[in-house]
């Protein structure tokens, strides 16, 4: 950021503008910046020189060329103050711009942490969803095994499987008493 506090002083005490330039480069150099004068009902009543330097090409130090004339002239304390006047605007939007950008940066920063929590979520999904999936091959082809087995046995395997379970059942009555937690038969 520029500090224009004395060029905006400076401009404000000057002369307003608009101001032109006149004088043509003869065998001499010479220039004259001048305002135009208005009355308080808008009538032209004349000109005042602002800057004026005129030298002979025999002293060419202090001569004030064409170029550097025009911008004087155009350098007026108007376009001046103008100039400070866009400056501190465009200061003003770039500080309310940089704090937008912070906070989409933010933001973005925030959603990136929720991505990457939302990513080591599915991450676990996937695994148990994989266990779940190996577990339920492994029941199916446990019951496909016990489905071949009835098969296999005919129309015995009802008698043989309601034996196994009351032996199972025995067994775990016994087992039960043995380990004092149970009623002994």
């Amino acid at each position: 950021m520029t500090d224009n506090t004395e060029l905006k002083r400076l401009a404000e005490a000057a002369t307003a503008g608009p101001w032109s330039m006149c004088g043509e480069a003869d065998g001499s150099q010479g220039f004259e910046i001048i305002q135009d004068i208005w009355n308080e009902h808008g009538t032209h009543t004349g000109k005042d020189v602002v800057v004026y330097e005129w030298s002979d090409e025999s002293d060419p130090l202090g001569v004030i060329h064409r170029a550097d004339a025009e911008f004087i002239a155009a350098a007026n304390p108007v376009a001046v103050l103008a100039l400070i006047a866009d400056s501190n605007r465009l200061e003003s939007e770039a500080v309310y711009a940089a704090a937008g950008f912070n906070a989409a940066r933010e933001e973005i920063a925030k959603i990136h942490a929720e991505v990457a929590g939302l990513r080591t979520g599915y991450e676990a999904y996937e695994r148990v969803n994989a266990e779940l999936k190996a577990e339920v091959d492994g029941l199916r082809k446990s019951l496909l095994d016990a489905a071949e087995e009835i098969d296999a046995w005919g129309s015995y395997a009802s008698d043989y499987f309601q034996e196994k379970h009351d032996l199972a059942g025995c067994v775990a009555k016994f087992h039960a008493a043995a380990m004092g937690k149970g009623e002994q038969s």
